[in-house]
């Protein structure tokens, strides 16, 4: 697949950028607002295009950690780290044309990010080639908020974690779930506007 930054909508704005001014102005239109056509029509076709990008988790996960990382709890700003670099390494050797390549990559990927030496975790079927699993950051987050004391200071660590948790929610079945559940949310905004 092409790089995140290649797969982008246009080359001056990020996949995960687009998605979210896509759905603010489709949101605005279905809420009742008038909005020039062109740029209606321009939202359309950014939200199918931006939410067609495997990289979606990535980017927005690359843009959590650039914000959160000096304030996460424990060695959880490192790990994520070695997850979204390790995972960039993995999609950056992929060769599309050589599906054995591919699939050996993949689960090469999946034993890195997992960061189990026993056995890695089972990739699921409905992710996309390139696409990166959340569940090793869910993990991670989840023993890092372990490790941290009872009380206050959990309880803060808690929160700075929780975007970096709605991530892992939101892709919990990959792009295309979050996709169908981002256009759920636009009927729902329509529906009740009518």
């Amino acid at each position: 697949g092409a790089s995140p930054a290649e797969a982008a909508p246009t080359a001056s704005r990020r996949a995960h950028t687009v998605t979210r001014s896509a759905e603010r102005t489709l949101r605005s239109v279905l809420s009742g607002f008038v909005v020039p056509s062109e740029v209606f029509e321009a939202a359309v076709s950014d939200f199918d295009q931006a939410w067609r990008n495997e990289h979606l988790p990535l980017l927005e996960l690359e843009e959590q950690h650039a914000v959160l990382a000096a304030r996460l709890p424990g060695t959880l700003g490192a790990d994520l780290a070695r997850i979204i670099a390790s995972h960039r390494d993995a999609i950056g050797a992929r060769r599309p044309s050589l599906l054995a390549d591919d699939a050996a990559l993949a689960a090469a990927a999946d034993g890195a990010l997992a960061g189990a030496a026993s056995s890695p975790q089972e990739r699921p079927a409905f992710l996309a080639n390139d696409e990166l699993d959340l569940r090793p950051v869910r993990d991670a987050v989840q023993a890092a908020l372990a490790a941290v004391p009872a009380g206050r200071e959990r309880t803060t660590a808690a929160a700075t974690a929780k975007p970096i948790l709605d991530l892992c929610s939101k892709y919990a079945e990959g792009v295309r779930g979050a996709r169908r559940a981002a256009l759920c949310d636009l009927l729902a905004v329509y529906s009740e506007v009518e």
